[in-house]
């Protein structure tokens, strides 16, 4: 039987799911906690947060938001960026704080549904961003 706190953490990451024009998911193994409290402040000023959360709760939330096209990414530990700002001020406090402080920060996926086009699932979305990355191209655009 689900407790109250995890109906509520399913609930609130569905909002942050449903209302985030950029979500990032990124692993973050050799973190340390300091790390992890530093990185959250450098995207709170990057008008983005970071949110961690257990797997299955996280893929809960992805169904109930209508992103269910993330829910295949989400294992073994990982991270959660959401933000409404510039995706570019958001990669840059990333890759800032990856270099200051020499950890590994796999973005496993990164979706601006600023860029999702007219005739477009989020499915399509996704590979057609994968499609790019792989390119080497920058992604986005209409």
């Amino acid at each position: 039987m689900p407790t109250n706190r995890k109906i509520a953490e399913v609930e609130e990451l569905s909002e942050l799911f449903s209302n985030s024009e950029i979500i990032l998911l990124a692993e973050y193994i050799g973190t340390s906690v300091g790390q992890l409290s530093e990185l959250r402040k450098t995207l709170n000023n990057a008008s983005a947060s970071f949110r961690i959360a257990k797997n299955t709760l996280a893929k809960l939330a992805v169904d109930k938001a209508n992103k269910s096209i993330l829910s295949e990414q989400i294992k073994g530990p990982i991270g959660f960026v959401f933000s409404n700002d510039e995706a570019s001020s958001v990669t840059k406090s990333i890759y800032e704080f990856t270099e200051k402080n020499e950890v590994p920060f796999i973005v496993k996926i990164a979706v601006s549904y600023t860029h999702l086009r007219a005739h477009e699932t989020e499915a399509d979305l996704v590979c057609r961003l994968r499609h790019e990355k792989r390119r080497g191209g920058g992604g986005g655009g209409g």
